[in-house]
């Protein structure tokens, strides 16, 4: 993730976690009891985040989604080399979504109360 991009999501998933404590605590309690799934999301409590990670990305303004465009365009992101905005735009859902689990993970390790 470049540094741009975090500058944009990483709020984005901190307010989601702020915003969804019942998922984040279930969420955190899967990932240190729970299933593990060989496929993304991962574990069920994640999919819970895909549709508010979806407006949230829909919420940015249009500096912020051309920021995240060129920042997707500036690399390669082999095998998803997409040329459509709004197709680079769903696909930073699931980078929220990634950045979530990622989060819960660390904080799951850290947590002995859900």
């Amino acid at each position: 993730m470049t540094p741009e991009e975090r500058k944009i999501l990483s709020p984005l998933a901190r307010q989601l976690r702020e915003d969804y404590p019942d998922d984040w605590s279930s969420l955190k309690y899967q990932i240190n009891d729970g299933a593990e799934f060989c496929e993304f999301p991962y574990y069920m409590a994640a999919v819970e985040f895909q549709e508010p990670a979806h407006n949230a990305i829909a919420g940015l303004n249009n500096d912020q989604k051309s920021t995240l465009i060129a920042q997707w365009r500036s690399k390669p992101r082999f095998p998803y080399e997409f040329n459509d905005d709004d197709r680079i735009l769903r696909q930073y859902e699931v980078i929220l979504v990634d950045l979530l689990v990622k989060r819960a993970r660390q904080a799951a390790a850290r947590t002995t109360e859900f």
